[in-house]
């Protein structure tokens, strides 16, 4: 998960308030997602019938076939990559429902991996990086087969973090670049606080306060199944996150990809976050579509500051 350019966390209050969010129950969270897979035929076809339409779906879409076959070149190689799709495999048999929201899930990130990858911004990056001898082949391979070439170096630690590292500039490259757009094309004014997540990302506590004493729902969701506590942690608000989480918003609520807050504060490096949501009992065990707990997220970047705090590590541990 890149992280956008935000101000530095503020340390998440303790004390408990009394104000008309504290009268809120909590609400059970409803993926649209799942709404979604209930309604939707292709969802619950049979694991065969399924299995029959992907088959049917590579044969007549080459770079989809061309991708797989590299993949399963892949998976000779990575044990780890292996037990994933095999997990796959048993959650497609499992619950077919389930599979077609991830298969849609990885399709929307293949979608965004590929308009990175044609980006400006991601060409810039790879001419400054052109002498790093272990991006180079990586470079070849994105270059002659697009995103499925990154599949070869599924196996290569070192390569991947290189790789990993720089996704993270590219992206910060382009919402610098988008936000520069936006200030050329008007200029800024103060912000406007309209709904809860407006509220939420703002660290507007009074109208958070508002907006739930009127009635408005603490656990809403926006079109990615982000609720106003996504928002406050990605937006690096701690004084949202504490008065969220003393209203009763659900710490575990989950977005179209299955990430719980505590995935967005461990992603995004926020460390008192992190430990706010932990004391308020959120699940570190908590697993998203590509089968990754809060932990794995911060360990993925060794500059992440979470990566590098040994006690609050131990504490995602479990």
């Amino acid at each position: 998960m890149a992280a956008t350019t935000a101000p530095a966390a503020r340390p998440c209050s303790t004390a408990r308030r009394t104000s008309p969010l504290s009268r809120r129950s909590r609400r059970p969270l409803r993926s649209p997602l799942t709404c979604r897979a209930e309604t939707d035929n292709p969802a619950a076809l049979p694991p065969e019938e399924l299995e029959a339409k992907m088959k049917e779906a590579m044969d007549a879409n080459p770079e989809l076939k061309q991708q797989m076959e590299a993949m399963e070149e892949a998976m000779e190689q990575n044990p780890a990559l292996r037990q994933q799709m095999a997990q796959m495999a048993e959650l497609m048999k499992r619950d077919p429902a389930k599979f077609q929201q991830v298969v849609m899930a990885q399709q929307q990130q293949q979608k965004e991996m590929q308009e990175i990858l044609a980006s400006d911004e991601f060409k810039q990056k790879v001419e400054e990086l052109k002498g790093d001898a272990d991006l180079v082949p990586l470079f070849k391979a994105v270059e002659e087969q697009g995103q499925a070439g990154l599949q070869q170096f599924w196996d290569d630690e070192a390569v991947l973090r290189k790789f990993g590292r720089m996704m993270i500039e590219v992206r910060e490259m382009r919402a610098a670049n988008g936000a520069a757009s936006a200030a050329g094309a008007a200029p800024a004014g103060p912000a406007e606080v309209n709904n809860l997540f407006d509220a939420a990302k703002e660290g507007d506590v009074e109208a958070l306060e508002d907006f739930v004493a009127i009635g408005k729902d603490l656990n809403e969701q926006d079109s990615e199944g982000r609720t106003p506590l996504h928002y406050a942690v990605a937006y690096d608000k701690a004084i949202s996150v504490d008065a969220l989480i003393e209203a009763g918003a659900t710490i575990d609520s989950r977005d179209n990809k299955q990430n719980t807050p505590l995935h967005y504060a461990c992603g995004y490096g926020r460390v008192d976050i992190a430990e706010a949501l932990l004391d308020a009992g959120a699940d570190p065990a908590a697993v998203q579509e590509e089968f990754q707990t809060p932990k794995m997220l911060a360990e993925k970047d060794e500059r992440n500051p979470i990566a590098k705090n040994s006690k609050l590590i131990e504490r995602l541990a479990g």
